[in-house]
């Protein structure tokens, strides 16, 4: 068959093929598993995966995902393999199944579809939990568009930010696919939304998805303009799909106890780790031009030898040295963002690690990274006289890598916890949580 297939990296214009590319079969199944990142190629003593549907293909839907995977910035810790057909989402009608779903044969369904079977060809293959019958009464181009931006929308919303009858919730960026999403869902909870766009037609968008007031940012200050509508610190919720500067702003319309819900995907790893590489993603995979995953904030540092993660202590010392100049209360979130993906060595401690798997020798060496960053703010506690006074929480938000991208075999990394992040193995929710703090806080 025929479809848009990728094999090199760049923008979708650069690198899509429409080719011919095989279609997915049951044989071709066994050959694979499925981890954080799709499906993969078995490694030894992984199972196959067995729980999938071919679909003959009715509509696809185009994503952000089509192309941040095509220009490798989609965030997961190695490119998806080449060569893939693209494709994140489709409706179409199932002709062939894993015994367990043999069900669905014949019937309309959605859901993801992952790579290399992906929705641009007329075959592709949807896998559960992400894989649902169409309603008789939603057209094939509503279901190809609706799984990847309503089930996001579902757990920033409801998950996340339980949003309830009755509240007052400000959506940022709401005309995108995933905000309009929210708004109708916020709508259907009972809450009076009011939605955050940039230009005309974005604003006629959301009112008549039922935003209850709408403000167009190009035309007036979007904070005044919830002030003057209700009134200020009335906000029981955001919803932020922007973050960055309109989160800041918008942050103080919310009434005490609010909540201001992170959401969608405007950033995420790093671009690069490396000084010399502007902490740019294009500049790591030797390309110009700018990249959501750009680290703002550090071009100071641009161009020199350094690490993200030294960088960034340096830059959390500095604060903490003002702090202390002040001799004012403060709270310092330090996050130094190793270690996550792209795995790339701090060539200052490499040497220690030349024995091991080259994989493996840069994760310790981000591992080393980050404690050397945690040692070099504790020794500015103790030099300013901060460290009796001080409470440090040291935590994370996942499990270390051993499902995928990293050395040897997967899933032993984190023994004796199973796997790692991207699984629900101990290996991949357990976390560390260290609380210290002086005699006289009572925390030891």
């Amino acid at each position: 068959m025929k479809g848009w297939v990728v094999r090199g990296v760049g923008s979708p214009k650069e690198v899509y093929e429409w080719d011919d590319v095989p279609e997915p079969s049951h044989e071709a199944m066994r050959e694979l598993t499925v981890d954080f990142a799709g499906l993969r190629e078995r490694r030894e003593g992984e199972p196959p995966f067995e729980s999938y549907l071919f679909i003959d293909v009715l509509a696809s839907a185009l994503a952000i995902p089509d192309i941040t995977m095509a220009s490798n910035e989609y965030p997961i810790p190695e490119p998806v393999p080449r060569p893939y057909v693209s494709g994140q989402e489709a409706v179409g009608i199932a002709y062939d199944a894993s015994p367990d779903l043999a069900h669905l044969i014949g019937k309309r369904v959605m859901g993801f579809t992952t790579q290399p079977y992906g929705s641009f060809a007329p075959k592709a293959v949807v896998m559960p939990p992400n894989l649902y019958e169409v309603p008789e009464d939603m057209s094939d181009e509503e279901a190809a568009g609706f799984s990847m931006a309503a089930l996001t929308a579902y757990f920033a919303v409801h998950h996340r930010g339980k949003v309830q009858s009755g509240e007052t919730v400000l959506i940022l960026g709401a005309a995108g696919g995933v905000p309009s999403a929210a708004v109708q869902l916020c709508k259907a909870a009972g809450c009076r939304v009011i939605a955050h766009v940039g230009g005309k037609q974005k604003a006629e968008f959301v009112r008549e998805l039922g935003a209850d007031v709408v403000i167009d940012h190009t035309q007036e200050d979007f904070v005044e303009a919830v002030v003057r509508e209700i009134g200020s610190s009335s906000v029981d919720a955001i919803v932020d799909f922007l973050q960055g500067e309109p989160g800041k702003r918008a942050r103080p319309l919310l009434r005490t106890g609010g909540r201001h819900i992170i959401a969608g995907h405007a950033a995420g790893g790093p671009g690069s780790f490396y000084g010399i590489h502007d902490f740019a993603a294009q500049k790591r995979q030797g390309r110009t031009g700018a990249s959501v995953w750009d680290v703002p904030g550090l071009e100071a540092h641009h161009g020199k030898d350094v690490y993200l993660t030294e960088v960034l202590a340096e830059e959390a010392v500095q604060q903490i040295r003002q702090a202390g100049t002040d001799d004012r209360p403060f709270f310092l979130h330090f996050a130094p963002y190793a270690v996550h993906a792209p795995i790339m060595p701090n060539h200052r401690h490499l040497d220690a690690y030349r024995d091991l798997h080259p994989r493996e020798a840069a994760y310790a060496t981000m591992i080393e990274s980050t404690d050397a960053a945690l040692g070099r703010i504790l020794e500015t506690l103790d030099e300013l006289d901060l460290s009796d006074r001080t409470i440090i929480v040291f935590t994370s938000d996942n499990g270390g890598l051993s499902a995928h991208a990293r050395g040897g075999a997967p899933h032993v990394h984190n023994a004796p916890l199973r796997s790692g992040k991207g699984s629900a193995y101990e290996g991949g929710v357990r976390v560390p949580m260290v609380v210290a703090g002086p005699p006289a806080s009572g925390i030891h």
